[in-house]
């Protein structure tokens, strides 16, 4: 095939990635709808007036649309469609509309955004492919009706079952899959990750743990934690491997098999099962962990996937038609897609490198180009989560609404959010993602924050609040050595006493204007 742009392929491995996407993007979408007030509405932290004048906000269907109810509407629009994409119904349509919900997502407002990269990159491709070819009610439809007419005959490449489609979505898809990891990776390059902290420091915070860790860290030990911290640092740096093996495999089938043994597919995806499995397990990090383990599909071929899901599905395997290059094409359209393809490749790779730690040498012009395709195609590309070091301290928000009487009244924060919540953690808490921004080093989420308390909260005489108070309670968790000093079930009582509180605004609420001055 030597990756001719018009070649095709059996359609299962995308078909099966649009179902495993689909509902992880129903649970993303739907985790945002109980705070679409908060997030969205004129009187939450990120006002339509306020937010969307800025540069390609226009795009948002939120901004188009603003106001609670019509986010409302449009997630519950998102969520529907996430729905039928997964069961493959109206693809060509729902496929569109998740895309545009998502994006709206995005542009909207930043502040709750967990991992939505992932969604975005793969969905956009799977936008461009014909996804609903396979493992989908269109598809069984389409059967159905052909069996009826009795036309449907798998020896031939318009009537048959699984009716091949282009491959060049999942080439890049592979790209992708490639960036996400190695960039994750390599820029791991913090003291967590060469002496083999950074996981139990993950697990030790708290604020991602679905269950509270201390057992299982004190039973694995710090060995073991070491391990599982140097297993997981190199296998996203050493995952680009399995993409040369791909390379090597088509345009050097002689290569000797030990040779290429490194590089096979069948080590590295279980090995991002395992490794995106285990966060799922013991952390809620995002619904972005599980769905990068469904885009471990696309390293497997069509016929590879569709005998997998027909031997668990104990049926007799269906071959898919001998899929040759479309003939056919006029010079200008396969021009045009070459053009496409290597620009999309390389927009993916100069945005996933610009960054300070690379030092990638981009024009500007073309750096802005990139930047802006990004953002509008939702293919925006950062993979620098816990980079350079994973947390070593805990970090928790507390917010306090000071009346006008001088009274205290602690508001919606960390201490209520993740401090008081109980394992197991199952469902992720948007508002968390918030508090993260509120405690990082932008004021902007601070100020935007106070403003929506000024504006929303009342005492019980109905008056508006004099001022709005943020202190962060940061400490050192216990390191392996501390925590085989300290008892049992002591392990809070110890993060407590170490923690120190430090006030990070005092924003005043203006008396004639509840709102006050969003800044």
């Amino acid at each position: 095939m030597r990756l001719r742009i018009d070649a095709r392929e059996d359609p299962r491995t995308l078909g099966l990635l649009r179902i495993g996407l689909g509902i992880c993007l129903f649970g993303d979408i739907a985790s945002l709808l109980p705070h679409a007030a908060y997030l969205y509405g004129d009187a939450g932290i990120a006002p339509a007036a306020l937010v969307c004048g800025e540069p390609l906000r226009w795009l948002s269907l939120m901004c188009q649309l603003p106001g609670e109810g019509w986010s409302l509407a449009i997630l519950g629009l998102g969520s529907v469609a996430a729905l039928l994409l997964t069961v493959g119904l109206w693809t060509r349509v729902s496929k569109w509309i998740c895309f545009a919900v998502l994006l709206a997502v995005v542009l909207r407002n930043m502040a709750p955004i967990a991992g939505q990269q992932v969604f975005g990159n793969f969905l956009f491709l799977l936008c461009l492919s014909r996804c609903g070819a396979a493992y989908s009610i269109d598809n069984l439809r389409r059967c159905r009706r052909l069996r009826a007419a009795g036309r449907l005959d798998d020896g031939d490449e318009a009537h048959a079952t699984y009716r091949p489609i282009a491959a060049w979505p999942r080439w890049l898809m592979i790209l992708q899959l490639t960036l996400a990891y190695g960039v994750a990776g390599w820029v791991k390059t913090g003291q967590s990750y060469v002496d083999g902290t950074s996981f139990f420091n993950l697990l030790s915070e708290g604020r991602w743990s679905r269950v509270p860790m201390w057992g299982v860290l004190r039973l694995f030990g710090d060995n073991l934690m070491r391990l599982a911290t140097w297993t997981a640092w190199w296998f996203e740096r050493l995952f680009p491997l399995v993409t040369l093996g791909l390379l090597l495999r088509r345009f050097a089938p002689g290569l000797p098999r030990w040779l290429l043994w490194p590089t096979s597919r069948w080590i590295w995806a279980p090995l991002s099962l395992v490794f995106t499995g285990c966060l799922v397990v013991l952390a809620n990090l995002g619904w972005f962990v599980p769905a990068t383990a469904v885009a471990t599909v696309v390293l497997f071929r069509g016929e590879e996937v569709g005998r997998v899901v027909e031997r668990l599905r104990r049926r007799s395997f269906t071959p898919g038609v001998s899929a040759p290059a479309l003939a056919g094409w006029p010079r200008w359209l396969r021009a045009a897609l070459v053009v496409f393809v290597g620009w999309h490749g390389g927009a993916m790779i100069i945005n996933a490198l610009s960054f300070e730690r690379t030092r990638l040498e981009v024009p500007k012009a073309l750096r802005r180009a990139t930047h802006t395709y990004g953002r509008v195609t939702n293919t925006y590309q950062f993979w620098r989560m816990f980079a350079p070091n994973a947390p070593g301290f805990r970090y928790r928000l507390d917010i306090d609404v000071i009346d006008r009487d001088g009274g205290v009244h602690p508001s919606r924060d960390d201490r209520s959010v993740v401090d008081a919540r109980r394992a197991p953690y199952v469902l992720i808490d948007r508002r968390e993602k918030v508090h993260r921004k509120i405690l990082g080093k932008e004021p902007l989420w601070r100020e935007r924050h106070a403003a929506y308390l000024c504006r929303t909260w009342r005492g019980a005489d109905g008056r508006a609040p004099a001022e709005i108070v943020f202190r962060r309670r940061s400490g050192p968790t216990p390191s392996p050595w501390d925590l085989a000093t300290i008892p049992a079930g002591e392990e809070e009582a110890w993060i407590r006493r170490a923690a120190r509180a430090h006030e990070l605004l005092r924003y005043p609420c203006d008396p004639e204007e509840p709102g006050g001055s969003d800044r």
